[in-house]
């Protein structure tokens, strides 16, 4: 029984890790369309939960495929201008420290910081891609929340 409970776990867990994005798959995702991103992240284990046609872009948003996990979501937006927004919210400190690693490891260079909302901003750049990152708490301050956005306008 005991190793039933320690394989289980052991699978849970390394499920969890491959679902996290990376800095490389952010970028990947800025530039894919609808059609490859669905199947992109279908691949890492999200599942599609809405599209919309907002006033000014469409957004297309998965979530994870873990109901322990499902808060954590990817969302795309293409606005009508040409910007095109990405944005992968976290609520794991780890991978959160991790992704900020990757940023500059992958040529980013920050660029300035500023607060928004009283949340610290940092904000990247590399070549036509802008990345920026910021933590905080969520809209019921109950949890820890971490976002990284990925646009390819300023």
């Amino acid at each position: 029984m005991k190793r039933i409970l320690l394989i289980t776990c052991i699978l849970v867990n390394m499920s969890i890790k491959a679902q996290i994005l990376n800095v490389k798959d952010l970028e990947l995702l800025l530039i894919f369309n609808n059609e490859k991103i669905d199947t992109y992240l279908s691949n890492k284990g999200f599942l599609f939960e809405s599209i919309k046609e907002l006033d000014d872009c469409g957004q297309i948003e998965y979530k994870y495929n873990i109901p322990m996990l499902q808060r954590e979501y990817f969302s795309k937006f293409n606005y009508f201008n040409g910007k095109k927004l990405i944005t992968y919210c976290i609520f794991d400190v780890k991978a959160y420290s991790s992704i900020k690693q990757q940023i500059t490891n992958s040529g980013f260079v920050f660029i300035e910081q500023y607060n928004y909302q009283g949340k610290l901003v940092l904000k990247y750049k590399k070549g036509d891609i802008y990345l920026s990152i910021w933590s905080g708490k969520d809209e019921a301050d109950i949890y820890n929340i971490y976002e990284i956005n990925l646009s390819n306008k300023e």
